[in-house]
């Protein structure tokens, strides 16, 4: 996946995006510093969990951070920055799941994803 952040005209151009999450965008406050949690679960369509799957949120400069789901399909992210917008995908080599643009102001749960297939 790939994609570019031009912080001076605050825009972002990210190739592979489908679908937006309803935290998308939502108000465009400056960054605070604050570390909040983003948490979810990823799932196959028929509602089974994905084990070990990876997930990565990259933040607007570019920086990923990586974790692996659960045997019950859940990820958690714990030290995100608040006030900014996020590229989140889910990576597994037998499923393909649509990544995330999303804007993270507070701590966000139930962000979950589920196969394409």
């Amino acid at each position: 996946m790939g994609g570019t952040v031009n912080t001076a005209a605050n825009t972002l151009l990210a190739t592979n995006i489908s679908s937006f999450s309803p935290w998308t965008l939502g108000g465009q406050l400056a960054p605070t510093g604050a570390s909040v949690a983003v948490s979810g679960r990823v799932r196959l369509l028929d509602g089974r969990p994905v084990q070990k799957a990876l997930v990565v949120i990259t933040d607007p400069q570019g920086t990923p951070q990586k974790t692996y789901t659960d045997r019950f399909g859940e990820y958690r992210f714990a030290e995100v920055e608040a006030g900014q917008n996020y590229i989140i995908e889910v990576r597994h080599r037998r499923y393909r799941f649509n990544p995330r643009l999303i804007f993270v102001g507070t701590e966000m749960t139930g962000l979950d994803f589920t196969s394409l297939e």
